[in-house]
């Protein structure tokens, strides 16, 4: 449990604290999760909401299987990580994501496949990694926000996304769409 005005865990604080199976809870506070500050916790469990972040570090939850709640990044993160929620098998439910965001970066969601509902990627993107969402198989609709400023969607983004249905709308702005982007 953090609480309180802690306002940064920093790279690598609880990296592969395996014995670890405490409900994370974070104080809304926190600004900052360094590089790998919670990888490997396979233990940790909940649900992550994070409304005053403004940067989460790569690998910062990677491996975290047990974490089984929602994800809901605030309107003032301007960063996530490569990686940094990769393999997080057990989040369930809905993604917000922040409309600060330009890049969602190579990895960052993928294997999250019981993350439900509809994918809203924010009109502020203007790129999506390789593999960003691959085997996210639980979302039933990819959205992409009005006036989207999104240019590239990378090798295999959405691959393994079976779950999605209805029409797809692509924005005007999209100059690249790489391979196995889309491959079920």
């Amino acid at each position: 449990k953090f609480k309180g005005n802690l306002t940064e865990i920093g790279d690598n604080a609880f990296y592969n604290c395996s014995q670890l199976n405490e409900t994370i809870e974070l104080s809304i506070s926190i600004k900052t999760i360094g590089n790998k500050c919670f990888y490997g916790l396979r233990k940790l469990n909940g649900s992550l909401v994070l409304p005053n972040i403004i940067s989460i570090g790569e690998s910062a939850f990677e491996g975290c299987k047990s974490l089984d709640g929602s994800i809901e990044i605030g309107d003032s993160c301007e960063s996530i990580g490569k990686r940094a929620f990769y393999s997080c098998s057990g989040l369930k439910k809905n993604l917000t994501l922040s409309n600060k965001l330009t890049i969602l970066n190579e990895y960052t969601f993928y294997n999250c496949s019981l993350l439900t509902g509809t994918l809203l990627i924010p009109s502020s993107v203007t790129s999506i990694g390789q593999n960003c969402f691959s085997n996210c198989s639980s979302f039933t609709k990819l959205e992409f926000e009005a006036n989207s400023q999104l240019k590239n969607i990378s090798k295999s983004a959405f691959e393994g996304c079976t779950g999605f249905k209805g029409d797809l709308n692509i924005p005007n702005g999209v100059t690249e769409i790489n391979e196995k982007a889309f491959f079920l």
